[in-house]
C-alpha cells in the first residue's frame, strides 16, 4: 500500500475511510475514539514485480484478499483487533490471526500514527451476502473469545447483521469501534 500507486489513493483521502462509532456530530474533540479509522483494500492485481491494491467501499467478492491498515492519531488506544461477522453469526478473524480452536489469541499492539498491517488476509466468504467489518481499537488487551461472546450478544440484541453497530466491550472510553457493512458478490 504506497500512496500514489495505481488504484490507491493516501489513507484517509476522500470520504470512503472507515471511522469510528461516535465519531460524527456531537462527539467532543477529546474523544478518543474522534482519533481512529481503518483503512481496507483488496488486492486488485498481482504479479510477481508489483501488487495493486484498491480501496474497500461497499463490496468485496467472495474471494478477496484485504490488506488492512489504521490511524491511530491520538494514541490513546494500543491494540487493535479486526473481524467480520455474517448474517448466521460465523465471524472471520484477520488480526490477531486465529487458526485453532484452542488458542485464545490477544489484540494485537498498535502504536499511535497511520500504519500498515501488511498481511493479505483470505477467507472462504462464498456464503456471500451481508458482512459486518468491525475494527476493535482498545485501551488493554482483549482475547478472541471476549469478543465472540460479544458478538454473539449484540447480534441477537440487534435482532440482524445490518442493525449491529456495537460490540458490548466493558465501559464507555475503554474501546472505540469502526465498523462497516459490506455486501459479498460471488
Amino acid at each position: 500500500l504506497r500512496p500514489g500507486s495505481p488504484g490507491v489513493t493516501s489513507p484517509g483521502a476522500g470520504s470512503s475511510r472507515f471511522i469510528a462509532r461516535g465519531a460524527g456530530s456531537g462527539s467532543g474533540a477529546n474523544d478518543p475514539a474522534r482519533w481512529v479509522s481503518l483503512l481496507v483494500y483488496r488486492v486488485a492485481a498481482a504479479r510477481a514485480d508489483a501488487t495493486r491494491y484498491a480501496k474497500v467501499e461497499q463490496r468485496i467478492s467472495a474471494d478477496a484478499k484485504l490488506v488492512f491498515g489504521y490511524r491511530n492519531l491520538g494514541g490513546a488506544y494500543r491494540n487493535l483487533m479486526i473481524l467480520a461477522v455474517n448474517a448466521k453469526g460465523r465471524v472471520f478473524w484477520y488480526y490477531p490471526a486465529y487458526r485453532r480452536g484452542d488458542t485464545d489469541p490477544k489484540s494485537v499492539a498498535i502504536t499511535a500514527g497511520t500504519h500498515q498491517l501488511g498481511d493479505e488476509v483470505q477467507h472462504d466468504l462464498s456464503a456471500g451476502g451481508a458482512l459486518r467489518l468491525i475494527a476493535v481499537f482498545s485501551r488493554r488487551p482483549l482475547q478472541v473469545s471476549q469478543v465472540e461472546r460479544a458478538v454473539g450478544r449484540a447480534l441477537r440484541e440487534a435482532g440482524s447483521l445490518e442493525q449491529l453497530e456495537r460490540l458490548p466491550l466493558g465501559a464507555p472510553g475503554q474501546t472505540a469501534q469502526v465498523t462497516r457493512l459490506l455486501r459479498v458478490t460471488p
